[in-house]
């Protein structure tokens, strides 16, 4: 599967649910946050998959190499579980990026945001893995608080009440953004250094 492929996919797992949310304004259900997180893990494997068959193929086909595939060796295993090494950083953001919102909302009440919040911003850490959150994450923030001020600048015209930072419709565009170009920007960055 080509990367544009991959990353096409991926953006449309999010950007579905986005633009039923967005269309039918409603919340991000339980139900759609599992169906999403569940499409977005299952693509990751069956490209790990893809790129293991590969890797097999190629070891196979080079004399040298083949030494390194069984009955001689083990050694392609680790290759392989080594390609499913990103799938499992990837889940693990996700995971403690809801803990650390869910368990801050709980115990800080925090009314900023609420559950529809963590469950997008839980997926938008899993597209984006480590360090890749911390870009993205950066990104969200930075559009919704220059949405902000201009929500208070008009607010301000009116003479209304300013209304609360939202991160909500912000986090699946610019996500999908930031995907497709997170190798390039990790690399004028320097944060692959500290890839897993």
């Amino acid at each position: 599967m080509s990367n544009s492929l991959y990353h096409g996919l991926l953006s449309l797992i999010l950007l579905a649910p986005y633009i039923a949310t967005v269309q039918w304004r409603k919340a991000m259900s339980r139900k759609i946050f599992i169906w999403s997180v569940s499409g977005i893990i299952v693509l990751m494997c069956i490209q790990m998959s893809i790129q293991s068959v590969q890797l097999w193929n190629e070891y196979s086909n080079d004399p040298v190499a083949a030494y390194l595939l069984p009955p001689h060796s083990n050694v392609v295993y680790s290759h392989i579980l080594r390609l499913g090494q990103p799938i499992l950083v990837a889940v693990i953001t996700a995971l403690v990026t809801f803990s650390v919102l869910y368990f801050a909302k709980k115990y800080f009440r925090l009314g900023q945001y609420d559950a529809e919040d963590i469950r997008w911003l839980s997926l938008s850490a899993l597209l984006s893995s480590w360090p890749g959150v911390l870009i993205t994450f950066v990104s969200i923030f930075l559009i919704a608080v220059l949405a902000q001020i201009v929500r208070v600048l008009m607010a301000m015209r009116s003479s209304a009440e300013p209304p609360r930072l939202v991160l909500t419709p912000f986090v699946a565009p610019v996500t999908i953004f930031i995907l497709w170009f997170l190798p390039d920007i990790l690399h004028v960055t320097g944060l692959e250094k500290i890839r897993f």
